[in-house]
């Protein structure tokens, strides 16, 4: 039976970094590298039904005043709105992505409002979801103990340990050399998000949440922009359904500029409302 190998994840990994960012069909070659893998190694885990997840929704211009009155507002974005690649997505391809908390859940989104100037008022409401069954998550993390400087990989790193070590003998140096590769992509800072760095997230995030092939429904990461304290998912489209997550509490920010470093807002709160209830079965958010 043929199993991966050094040579083989080193290819792949040459392939991907020589991605032409042009071509209109590397997403495409990029699925076909991570194909080439045998057996391309997930290290999952379990996130427990009633964990509270944290997703926000930035206010276009002509919505600063307005309050978002339906669930399916603050919920996944319109397939058609997504224009560009993510860290999870594609273009065209709508993903859940929340966070564990509330000031990660809106921090990350803050660096595409790079037009920001100190003393700009930015608008940002923030639901509050509820699982209601566990939620498996792909864990991407780091091999050598020396990157973990989060709880995150301190905890998951273990883990990967553990997992490298059950693994065949001549698979266990392949695995080290994927994961140190993932990890650098996934937390590639701010001047590192070009559209090569997100083909090749999200090609290995479709790769491993393929469904005709795997039951795992999200992936699960730590923030770039709060790395020590902030971890994201990106959950699949099909898992967010109402037997599955819910909406429990949404609330309205007002967020003041108070600098602009290298480029992006940093903000402080001033403002806050919250909704009066969430009216499920009619798809009401009422404040």
């Amino acid at each position: 039976m043929k199993i991966m190998n050094i040579k083989e994840v080193k290819s792949a990994i040459e392939h991907l970094e020589r991605l032409n960012i042009e071509d209109g069909c590397a997403y495409e070659k990029a699925i076909l590298v991570y194909s080439t893998i045998e057996k391309l190694p997930k290290l999952t885990a379990s996130i427990s039904k009633g964990t509270i997840l944290f997703r926000a929704r930035i206010h276009k211009e002509h919505e600063e005043y307005k309050f978002f009155e339906k669930i399916s507002d603050i919920s996944l974005q319109l397939s058609s709105d997504i224009e560009s690649f993510g860290r999870c997505n594609k273009p065209g391809q709508s993903k859940f992505y929340c966070s564990i908390d509330r000031p990660t859940s809106f921090a990350e989104l803050l660096t595409s409002l790079t037009d920001k100037k100190k003393g700009n008022k930015i608008y940002v409401t923030i639901g509050r979801w509820r699982l209601k069954t566990s939620l498996s998550a792909v864990i991407v993390t780091t091999p050598d103990k020396e990157n973990r400087i989060c709880e995150y990989d301190q905890k998951y790193g273990s883990r990967l340990d553990n997992f490298i070590e059950q693994s065949e003998p001549d698979i266990r140096e392949a695995t080290v050399i994927l994961y140190r590769f993932l990890f650098e992509k996934f937390r590639a800072g701010q001047k590192d998000k070009d559209i090569n760095t997100y083909t090749i997230t999200a090609a290995y995030c479709n790769s491993v949440l393929d469904h005709l092939q795997s039951d795992v429904d999200s992936i699960y990461y730590p923030s770039v922009r709060l790395p020590k304290q902030g971890v994201n998912f990106a959950i699949n489209n099909e898992f967010v359904r109402l037997e599955n997550i819910e909406l429990i509490g949404a609330m309205k920010n007002e967020l003041s500029v108070d600098s602009v470093q290298n480029g992006y807002p940093s903000c402080r709160e001033i403002g806050k409302i919250d909704a009066q209830q969430i009216d499920v079965n009619n798809n009401r958010i009422i404040w």
